[in-house]
């Protein structure tokens, strides 16, 4: 099996059933779906005959929180490649066969396949999210959303999440495969998923987190020159304020 779709998901059976409706658009041989719950008491547990035939594994309980449940998540995986898709998320249609061409085509393995995201506001405004070449920007940032990021399962196993980064373990996550990967990386020029913006992890929400966390990443996973190290997190701060500005008016970006 080719990829591994994980879903975290607590108290978001909405959020849960648009992203299974969105991999019912993806050919069923192409992945298996593994949902990780964190003891939700919204009804999900009895809705679970909703996602029959689709759902591969199912576990509820406490966790340590998003990044623990994704640890989980990828404990349990089989495939090739893992893909992070919450609740709420949406894969947009063909995509894992499209992807899927595109490796056969190329007849080789990679550590990480970025793609294309849309960013969807909470004031209906979307953005495109182009992928970053990590070769110039893993200093500043992620290349794209998790959401749009397939990793080699065997490398991810080897390099899980690191609970002690409270809301950019994804960010540290990818780095470090990059800084340790086996095989290339892939850029896609398509859009992977749809991702509303706000969730746990969001950084806006938790700025000061998210600029500790990425100094930190910056320093002890990249050995980013203070000087640049400095300037970027300066310019997270403004991409911070920019996002906060345009959620706060109406229409389409």
């Amino acid at each position: 099996m080719r990829f591994s779709i994980v879903t975290i998901v607590w108290n978001n059976l909405s959020g849960l059933r648009k992203t299974a409706q969105s991999l019912r658009g993806q050919q069923r041989e192409l992945f298996e779906w593994i949902v990780v719950d964190g003891g939700s008491t919204d009804g999900t547990l009895e809705a679970l005959a909703e996602f029959s035939g689709l759902m591969d594994h199912f576990q509820s309980g406490p966790d340590r929180g998003l990044y623990d449940a994704m640890n989980k998540g990828i404990a349990r995986a089989s495939g090739q490649y893992v893909l992070f898709l919450n609740g709420d998320d949406i894969l947009l249609p063909d995509v894992l066969a499209r992807t899927e061409q595109r490796l056969a085509d190329d007849g080789r393995g990679y550590s990480l396949i970025f793609g294309e995201v849309a960013l969807l506001f909470s004031n209906g405004r979307v953005r495109h999210r182009k992928v970053l070449p990590p070769d110039v920007h893993l200093w500043h940032r992620m290349p794209t959303s998790h959401q749009a990021t397939f990793i080699s399962l065997a490398e991810h196993l080897l390099i899980p999440h690191d609970l002690s980064y409270s809301v950019s373990s994804d960010y540290y996550t990818i780095a470090k495969i990059y800084q340790n990967r086996r095989d290339n990386v892939l850029l896609l020029n398509y859009e992977v998923a749809q991702t509303p913006i706000g969730g746990a992890s969001f950084t806006a929400r938790h700025p000061l987190r998210m600029l500790r966390d990425h100094h930190r990443i910056q320093t002890e996973v990249l050995n980013v020159p203070a000087v640049i190290k400095w300037a970027s997190l300066a310019r997270k701060a403004v991409a911070i304020g920019a996002i906060r500005i345009i959620q706060t008016f109406p229409g389409r970006a």
